[in-house]
């Protein structure tokens, strides 16, 4: 995520970091429009990139756009990973 926001020029004001998968789509999006964000950005590694399409629906509606950046693993990802990488994470993630 880190290296994403840097390439396109864009500072993460917020990370959500949902291990326990209780953040619903609504609730995401309104965190987004409370926080003013432009831009939420979501990995496809990530449990929530399988509802990608009907949270960037959400999304449009407060004109905040939804980037899904990366490709899906192929294998079952950790539920409810839906933040910035760690430095080592993020490195990892720029080398592919």
């Amino acid at each position: 995520m880190t290296c994403y926001a840097s390439a396109e020029g864009l500072a993460l004001a917020e990370v959500l970091d949902d291990h326990r998968d209780g953040l619903t789509i609504s609730q995401i999006a309104d965190a987004a429009r409370l926080r003013g964000a432009a831009i939420v950005v979501i990995p496809a590694q990530s449990q929530l990139a399988g509802a990608y399409t009907r949270l960037a629906y959400e999304l449009e509606q407060h004109g905040i756009r939804c980037v899904l950046i990366g490709t899906a693993a192929s294998k079952p990802v950790q539920p409810g990973r839906i933040t910035a990488l760690s430095a080592q994470a993020a490195a990892e993630v720029a080398s592919l």
